[in-house]
């Protein structure tokens, strides 16, 4: 009889351990998969499955009407889920991660961090006349995804073997958030007032890139001047001007001279030149 009762005791007993190990499988599973919003969409998934799993076999449970509508579901609901997918990744590819998506939560601190600086750096500069300026969602949305591209050039890690950049302008502290972003980026920035100043230093080609203003003082285009003054020493270091006078004029005057881009965007600007950085 005491043998019965343990064999009995015993055969009762699995079943519930066994719901309480898929229990706690789910468990882990859910929290694993709610870090960020696709990984939501996969828990949705698990959901709908389990309740179909479980609901479908049961017989006499579920009325030939009811059972049509969940298997037409069933049926549909991956359509539904991909459309949702594709959507997610066209339109708002820079808000499908979440700090568990790093390996180290520092990074994404730091990614943060450098986002914010590069967008309030976008932020500062005036629209062009006529043209309404961009909302904040979208600086924003802008400055996380420029960040992410340029956190994935080899050399932005690599800090024996920094890049180097030439600022020209005559008020170099207008620049200030955008100089701490690109040195977060492992891009050492010089600093230079004039046009003779950055002549001086910019002999032999030493750094990797250079960034004037368009203006400065009483000369409306000294940008330019600088850039042809470094093209007839025949030097190939790559040019950006970075000016609040953004036009297709200037854009194609720039181009003709041999400058990478004329812009007023912080965020163009910063992926211009960690392009030219990695080539």
């Amino acid at each position: 009889m005491t043998r019965e009762c343990i064999s009995g005791g015993r055969l009762a007993d699995e079943p519930h351990s066994q719901q309480q190990g898929l229990s706690a499988g789910f468990n882990r599973t859910a929290i694993a998969l709610a870090r960020n919003p696709l990984g939501i969409i996969a828990l949705f998934i698990v959901l709908v499955y389990a309740f179909a799993a479980i609901s479908i076999p049961i017989p006499n449970s579920i009325d030939g009407y009811d059972l049509t509508i969940i298997v037409v579901f069933l049926a549909t609901f991956p359509f539904m889920v991909l459309w949702a997918f594709v959507h997610l990744v066209a339109k708002y590819p820079k808000n499908l991660f979440g700090p568990g998506d790093f390996k180290d939560p520092k990074d994404y601190i730091a990614m943060m961090e450098q986002a914010a600086t590069l967008a309030a750096a976008e932020a500062s500069a005036p629209p062009n006349a006529g043209e309404a300026a961009p909302s904040t969602e979208t600086i924003a949305q802008d400055s996380v995804s420029a960040v992410r591209r340029v956190a994935r050039q080899s050399w932005v890690q690599d800090k024996q073997h920094s890049k180097t950049v030439l600022w020209v302008d005559d008020h170099p502290e207008n620049n200030a958030n955008l100089q701490r972003t690109f040195e977060k980026f492992n891009i050492r920035v010089t600093s230079a007032v004039s046009t003779e100043q950055a002549l001086r230093l910019a002999v032999n080609d030493r750094f990797d890139a250079i960034i004037s203003d368009l203006g400065r003082g009483d000369e409306k285009e000294a940008g330019f001047a600088l850039l042809e003054e470094l093209n007839r020493r025949g030097s190939r270091t790559p040019f950006f001007i970075y000016t609040v006078r953004e036009d297709s004029q200037l854009r194609e005057r720039a181009r003709k001279l041999g400058a990478q881009a004329l812009t007023r965007s912080a965020t163009k600007l910063l992926e211009g030149v960690s392009a030219a950085l990695a080539t």
